[in-house]
Protein backbone atom coordinates (compact mmCIF):
# COMPACT_ATOMS: atom_id res chain seq x y z
CA UNK A 1 0.00 0.00 0.00
CA UNK A 2 1.56 3.80 -0.46
CA UNK A 3 1.06 4.38 3.15
CA UNK A 4 -2.44 6.16 3.05
CA UNK A 5 -5.36 4.42 4.72
CA UNK A 6 -8.09 3.49 2.35
CA UNK A 7 -11.02 2.40 4.52
CA UNK A 8 -12.56 5.16 6.24
CA UNK A 9 -13.40 3.27 9.37
CA UNK A 10 -10.16 2.02 10.42
CA UNK A 11 -7.87 4.98 10.31
CA UNK A 12 -6.14 5.88 13.51
CA UNK A 13 -3.84 8.39 12.25
CA UNK A 14 -4.24 12.34 11.74
CA UNK A 15 -7.95 12.84 11.93
CA UNK A 16 -8.38 9.70 9.37
CA UNK A 17 -11.66 8.94 8.83
CA UNK A 18 -13.43 11.12 11.41
CA UNK A 19 -15.77 12.75 9.22
CA UNK A 20 -17.22 9.96 7.69
CA UNK A 21 -17.57 8.27 10.93
CA UNK A 22 -19.37 11.62 12.23
CA UNK A 23 -21.44 11.85 9.46
CA UNK A 24 -22.35 7.80 8.96
CA UNK A 25 -23.55 8.17 12.67
CA UNK A 26 -25.48 11.06 12.37
CA UNK A 27 -27.43 8.95 9.63
CA UNK A 28 -28.09 6.63 11.88
CA UNK A 29 -29.08 8.35 14.74
CA UNK A 30 -31.52 10.14 12.60
CA UNK A 31 -32.65 6.97 10.93
CA UNK A 32 -33.51 5.58 14.48
CA UNK A 33 -35.39 8.57 16.03
CA UNK A 34 -37.34 8.68 13.19
CA UNK A 35 -38.15 4.97 13.40
CA UNK A 36 -38.90 5.33 17.44
CA UNK A 37 -41.32 8.92 16.51
CA UNK A 38 -45.09 8.12 16.57
CA UNK A 39 -46.73 7.58 13.63
CA UNK A 40 -48.50 10.75 12.78
CA UNK A 41 -52.32 9.96 14.02
CA UNK A 42 -54.76 9.76 11.29
CA UNK A 43 -57.98 11.51 10.92
CA UNK A 44 -59.92 8.90 11.95
CA UNK A 45 -57.84 8.01 15.06
CA UNK A 46 -58.32 11.88 15.94
CA UNK A 47 -62.14 11.82 15.85
CA UNK A 48 -62.11 8.51 17.96
CA UNK A 49 -59.66 9.77 20.32
CA UNK A 50 -62.25 13.27 20.23
CA UNK A 51 -65.11 10.92 21.04
CA UNK A 52 -63.36 8.59 23.80
CA UNK A 53 -63.21 11.79 25.46
CA UNK A 54 -67.05 12.29 24.76
CA UNK A 55 -68.25 10.05 26.77
CA UNK A 56 -67.16 11.55 30.16
CA UNK A 57 -66.64 14.58 29.06
CA UNK A 58 -68.60 17.52 31.30
CA UNK A 59 -69.60 21.53 30.87
CA UNK A 60 -66.73 23.50 33.14
CA UNK A 61 -66.21 27.03 33.30
CA UNK A 62 -63.68 26.42 30.54
CA UNK A 63 -66.06 24.87 28.46
CA UNK A 64 -66.25 21.56 26.90
CA UNK A 65 -63.16 19.19 26.91
CA UNK A 66 -62.79 19.12 22.94
CA UNK A 67 -63.33 22.71 22.63
CA UNK A 68 -59.15 22.58 23.23
CA UNK A 69 -58.98 20.80 19.80
CA UNK A 70 -60.03 23.81 17.84
CA UNK A 71 -58.09 24.91 15.25
CA UNK A 72 -56.02 28.50 15.73
CA UNK A 73 -59.16 30.22 13.09
CA UNK A 74 -62.14 28.55 15.41
CA UNK A 75 -60.04 29.15 18.54
CA UNK A 76 -59.57 32.62 18.48
CA UNK A 77 -63.55 33.37 17.48
CA UNK A 78 -64.26 31.20 20.28
CA UNK A 79 -62.24 33.30 22.59
CA UNK A 80 -64.13 36.28 20.89
CA UNK A 81 -67.18 35.15 21.32
CA UNK A 82 -66.68 34.48 25.22
CA UNK A 83 -65.18 37.70 25.89
CA UNK A 84 -68.64 39.24 24.12
CA UNK A 85 -70.98 36.67 25.47
CA UNK A 86 -73.68 37.80 28.36
CA UNK A 87 -74.68 35.90 31.40
CA UNK A 88 -77.99 34.69 29.05
CA UNK A 89 -78.20 31.32 27.26
CA UNK A 90 -76.89 32.18 23.87
CA UNK A 91 -78.84 31.15 20.63
CA UNK A 92 -77.32 27.50 18.99
CA UNK A 93 -74.86 27.87 21.61
CA UNK A 94 -76.74 25.69 24.56
CA UNK A 95 -75.82 22.09 24.32
CA UNK A 96 -72.77 20.08 23.07
CA UNK A 97 -71.97 20.53 19.31
CA UNK A 98 -69.56 17.74 19.26
CA UNK A 99 -72.26 14.92 20.27
CA UNK A 100 -75.22 17.16 19.35
CA UNK A 101 -76.93 16.84 22.53
CA UNK A 102 -77.04 18.09 26.47
CA UNK A 103 -75.88 15.23 28.41
CA UNK A 104 -73.23 12.73 26.79
CA UNK A 105 -73.96 9.82 28.88
CA UNK A 106 -74.11 6.41 27.00
CA UNK A 107 -73.28 8.34 23.64
CA UNK A 108 -71.63 5.96 21.16
CA UNK A 109 -70.79 6.46 17.55
CA UNK A 110 -72.64 4.46 14.89
CA UNK A 111 -69.50 5.39 12.11
CA UNK A 112 -66.94 7.45 10.84
CA UNK A 113 -66.06 8.37 7.29
CA UNK A 114 -63.45 10.63 6.57
CA UNK A 115 -62.59 12.55 2.93
CA UNK A 116 -60.46 14.98 1.47
CA UNK A 117 -62.60 17.91 1.74
CA UNK A 118 -61.84 21.76 0.73
CA UNK A 119 -58.39 23.65 0.91
CA UNK A 120 -56.43 21.01 1.87
CA UNK A 121 -59.15 20.21 4.94
CA UNK A 122 -60.46 16.32 5.70
CA UNK A 123 -64.19 16.04 6.49
CA UNK A 124 -65.02 13.32 8.96
CA UNK A 125 -69.16 12.59 8.58
CA UNK A 126 -69.89 10.63 11.91
CA UNK A 127 -72.67 9.11 12.43
CA UNK A 128 -74.47 8.35 15.98
CA UNK A 129 -78.12 7.18 14.97
CA UNK A 130 -81.01 7.66 12.74
CA UNK A 131 -80.61 11.03 11.02
CA UNK A 132 -78.14 12.30 13.78
CA UNK A 133 -74.89 12.90 13.28
CA UNK A 134 -72.21 15.94 12.49
CA UNK A 135 -69.18 16.78 9.74
CA UNK A 136 -66.43 17.82 11.65
CA UNK A 137 -63.78 19.92 9.04
CA UNK A 138 -60.18 19.12 10.30
CA UNK A 139 -57.19 20.85 9.54
CA UNK A 140 -53.79 19.73 10.42
CA UNK A 141 -52.30 22.39 12.19
CA UNK A 142 -48.73 20.36 14.38
CA UNK A 143 -51.94 17.51 14.45
CA UNK A 144 -55.21 17.32 13.79
CA UNK A 145 -57.57 19.92 15.02
CA UNK A 146 -61.55 21.07 14.76
CA UNK A 147 -61.82 23.85 12.45
CA UNK A 148 -65.92 23.24 11.82
CA UNK A 149 -68.57 21.19 13.07
CA UNK A 150 -71.59 21.12 10.84
CA UNK A 151 -74.99 19.36 12.30
CA UNK A 152 -77.55 17.54 10.73
CA UNK A 153 -79.61 20.75 9.81
CA UNK A 154 -76.52 21.98 8.04
CA UNK A 155 -75.71 24.86 10.64
CA UNK A 156 -72.12 25.28 11.23
CA UNK A 157 -70.58 25.67 15.12
CA UNK A 158 -68.14 28.83 13.64
CA UNK A 159 -71.70 30.54 12.28
CA UNK A 160 -73.37 29.94 15.74
CA UNK A 161 -70.33 31.50 17.28
CA UNK A 162 -70.74 34.55 14.89
CA UNK A 163 -74.20 34.94 15.07
CA UNK A 164 -74.15 35.16 19.17
CA UNK A 165 -70.96 37.60 18.86
CA UNK A 166 -73.06 40.01 17.05
CA UNK A 167 -75.65 39.41 18.77
CA UNK A 168 -74.11 40.87 22.01
CA UNK A 169 -72.87 43.81 19.80
CA UNK A 170 -69.27 43.33 20.43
Amino acid sequence: MNGRCCAPFSCSGNNGGTPMRAALLSVVAGLLLAAAAPAPQTAERFVRMLYANEANDQLTMSGWTWQRYLSSRTAALQRRYEAARSGDADRYLDYDWLCQCQDSGGFRIASIATAPGARGTTVATVRFGRNQGVRLILVNERGWKIDDIIDAHGMRYSAALQYNIRRAGR
